[in-house]
């Protein structure tokens, strides 16, 4: 491999890779109460089920324990199919909140547009030398150039269109009774009894 190819490789690497660190910094996991996604109607939302299912589609109501959705999308057609459906609080293990987010130009895009703007200017200089003498080389240049502020404007945009998920698990409202099954129970008491000889 040669050196235009090493330096075009490493910046496809690390701007893949800044891409990826961006995008897992988007993602939020928070602990709130059934009460604390009363104001979540009207919204785009997924939820994951204990059954594994997962579905997806605009919250219609949320009532004491029930959250009724209008199904778009579900991993499992069989058992959850599309349109409106009510899933009982006990049968929810997460649900993901999406809005659209709204940052300025990324760090991402730009670099990008740098890395394209040098590795044209590198193949172009390199083609042109070799092949067509100096407009071969402003030809190169200019479409590595372009191929690179194109690819930075596509990639900005991609960002900006993007959605921010919000993960919620669900606890128990402040004073609930909690029912801990028997065997934690049971291993809970002999841990405790343990301890204490």
């Amino acid at each position: 491999m040669n050196k235009i190819q090493t330096i075009i490789t490493v910046t496809i690497l690390a701007s893949g890779l800044m891409a990826t660190a961006a995008r897992a910094q988007d993602d939020l996991i928070v602990y709130r109460p059934w009460s604390g996604i009363l104001s979540s109607v009207g919204k785009e939302m997924g939820v994951i089920l204990k059954t594994g299912s997962f579905v997806r589609g605009r919250a219609v109501a949320i009532r004491g324990s029930e959250l009724e959705i209008d199904v778009k999308k579900t991993s499992d057609p069989q058992a959850v199919p599309k349109g409106k459906r009510t899933f009982a609080r006990e049968s929810i293990l997460e649900i993901e909140l999406y809005s659209k987010k709204s940052r300025g130009s990324s760090g991402v895009s730009r670099a990008v547009v740098d890395a394209g703007r040098q590795s044209g200017m590198l193949i172009g200089g390199r083609i042109g030398s070799e092949l067509h003498g100096i407009r071969g080389v402003v030809t190169g240049a200019a479409v590595g150039i372009l191929g690179g502020v194109i690819g930075g404007v596509l990639l900005d945009r991609r960002l900006h269109r993007e959605t921010e998920t919000l993960r919620i698990r669900i606890v128990p409202e402040v004073g609930e009774q909690v029912s801990i099954p028997q065997a934690i129970q049971e291993d809970a008491a002999s841990l405790l009894e343990a301890r204490h000889r």
